[in-house]
């Protein structure tokens, strides 16, 4: 069993490094075959190199502008070799011993197997500041609203695919930004993919880059573009989006 770590990262300086050492402790100790990419979406200080762990573990993608989360987590998807791809986020709010849960239902015959924060089962031990809360409570909400997936959280940056379900779906993914996780499960679900959302640990970490106003306008906004995508039958077709893992 192989697994690619995908990781966005926008000057995450002080939340990337033990968040990786973490990563690589757990993989070592469960000797889980694995390769760690850093999509550095133009950093002001962009990531080089890794201090401390072992280079063949990583590799750093960096694109040449700012293009948004979605663009990132799609670019280290298609660069991922392992058989199962599982993104996070750099903070690991979800810690990473909670790829264990989301394998289970994998090996189970699940396409794709997505973290919780709103099940009965989650345990959320340091909570996000009120703002966040409501809106990780009212984006879900909007996404059932516009039925363009029935999870109760689309949201939380943890997510584990097969190989072939990660390629299919970042093949036709289109939004950039903050609202793709919702895109991709809409994806999955209208193309039959058997998804399992599960109930994980939660533990809130400072230093989100969501901007409250600007994000959340821009998130409705790519919510109803998804909706008119589904309308029009882009997630039917089965194109060949040409990705390049170069920068451009």
């Amino acid at each position: 069993m192989g697994v690619s770590v995908i990781i966005p990262a926008y000057d995450e300086d002080t939340r990337l490094i033990p968040s990786l050492k973490s990563i690589v402790q757990y993989m070592d100790r469960q000797k889980i075959d694995h390769e760690i990419i850093i999509v550095d979406d133009s950093s002001k200080n962009p990531i080089t190199h890794i201090k401390g762990l072992p280079n063949n573990h990583i590799n750093i993608l960096r694109n040449s502008s700012n293009r948004g989360k979605g663009y990132s987590v799609r670019r280290g998807m298609l660069a991922a070799e392992k058989d199962h791809i599982m993104f996070t986020d750099s903070d690991l709010a979800a810690p990473i011993e909670e790829l264990d849960k989301l394998m289970g239902y994998i090996e189970d015959g699940y396409d794709i197997a997505v973290a919780s924060r709103n099940l009965e089962g989650s345990e959320i031990v340091v909570r996000q500041p009120l703002y966040r809360r409501l809106l990780g409570k009212g984006f879900p909400l909007l996404v059932n609203l516009l039925g363009l997936s029935r999870l109760k959280d689309t949201q939380c940056g943890l997510k584990l695919f097969t190989r072939d379900a990660a390629r299919q779906l970042a093949r036709l993914q289109t939004i950039d930004g903050f609202a793709f996780d919702a895109e991709i499960m809409h994806i999955a679900e209208k193309r039959g993919m058997r998804v399992a959302e599960v109930p994980v640990k939660w533990v809130d970490k400072e230093g989100s880059k969501v901007r409250i106003m600007k994000d959340s306008l821009s998130m409705f906004s790519d919510l109803i573009r998804i909706r008119i995508n589904s309308w029009a039958g882009k997630y039917e077709k089965k194109k060949q989006r040409r990705e390049d893992n170069r920068n451009h």
